[in-house]
């Protein structure tokens, strides 16, 4: 492209961390409040080259690369948002960092997602940028055309991209198979798990995006602390290069904006309960973020809708239907 993407020059670390049997890569550009950047699907963190320097003027801004993109070679494991998500917390962890504010573009934008259903107690704030949480989120074709792609039909810039820096530049046809295997697996999220996530966001779309606006209006609407960017005479690409200044703009302007006071957006382990303390933190935040301060609630509530909440394992809805025995009730039986 036109424009100058790289930011090496303003690298202060450039390393690889051990992360669930991958050797990722990562970067880290200034100093301040953590935040993250996730990339898109098949690219690289130059995703952010426009970005990240301005970011990195009040900031600490971490960007990697995921399983099998840019430098970051693939390992013998499929592809999976939830997985990414995971890899991004055991990075963080690596890095001895505790709670960090998250940006996703594109594909990374549903790696955010399923972050934040995943790790709500290591997020701040959450910008998910042209990102889509099910498979209405895409205009007519676009999703068509993706589980249908081979490696010749992707744009000459994706497969520069990924050749420039990998390890192993003749793997780009298996990453290109690898990600059309996952979108094809990829389902999305239930509206009412979207309405869990309770770090402040900031949805933003292009008005000429590959994501379709209403999806987006949709998705602000879901999340219950959320504020929404709908970018004029910008397309996919656009949002991150021909309008990064705009972008960057409003990311700052969101990420600096005071956090709500704690009386105003109540944290949902610190909220009245009489869950079991053996269900573990996580369930409790899920059950809580859900709208449940009581066991008795749950006896209107399917044990099939309680397991589809992230955080909510196993040995959590044991532990609640044996504890609701106890008391003499049970989840609702309803069909």
């Amino acid at each position: 492209m036109a424009q100058d993407r790289t930011y090496k020059q303003q690298t202060e670390i450039a390393d690889y961390a051990p992360v669930n049997g991958l050797r990722m890569y990562y970067e880290i550009h200034g100093h301040g409040q953590p935040l993250v950047l996730l990339h898109g699907g098949m690219t690289t963190i130059e995703d952010f080259g426009l970005v990240a320097p301005a970011f990195a003027q009040s900031r600490q801004v971490i960007a990697f690369e995921r399983q099998g993109h840019g430098h970051t070679a693939d390992i013998d494991r499929p592809f999976s948002l939830e997985q990414w998500a995971d890899d991004t917390a055991a990075l963080l962890r690596y890095l001895n960092i505790e709670n960090a504010d998250i940006l996703g573009y594109s594909t990374g934008g549903s790696v955010a997602i399923a972050f934040a259903l995943r790790h709500p107690q290591m997020l701040r704030k959450l910008v998910l940028v042209s990102t889509i949480y099910n498979r209405e989120g895409y205009y007519p074709g676009i999703m068509e055309g993706l589980l249908n792609a081979t490696a010749d039909d992707m744009p000459d810039i994706l497969r520069e991209m990924y050749t420039r820096v990998s390890p192993h530049p003749e793997k780009w046809p298996e990453l290109v198979e690898k990600s059309v295997e996952s979108a094809d697996g990829f389902e999305g999220w239930e509206k009412k798990e979207i309405r869990t996530i309770v770090a402040p966001s900031l949805v933003m779309v292009g008005d000429r995006d590959i994501v379709r606006t209403e999806h987006a209006v949709e998705l602000y609407r879901l999340i219950p602390d959320a504020k929404l960017a709908v970018l004029p005479d910008t397309d996919h690409v656009g949002i991150l290069v021909q309008h990064a200044d705009w972008t960057g703009a409003m990311v700052t302007g969101f990420l600096d904006a005071p956090m709500p006071e704690t009386g105003q957006t109540e944290q949902p382990g610190n909220a009245e309960h009489n869950f079991p303390k053996g269900i573990g933190r996580p369930a409790t935040d899920a059950l809580l973020a859900a709208g449940y301060t009581s066991l008795e609630q749950l006896t209107g509530v399917r044990e099939v809708d309680i397991k589809q909440l992230h955080g909510v394992g196993p040995k959590a809805v044991k532990i609640l239907r044996e504890t609701l025995a106890e008391m003499g009730l049970s989840f609702s039986l309803r069909k």
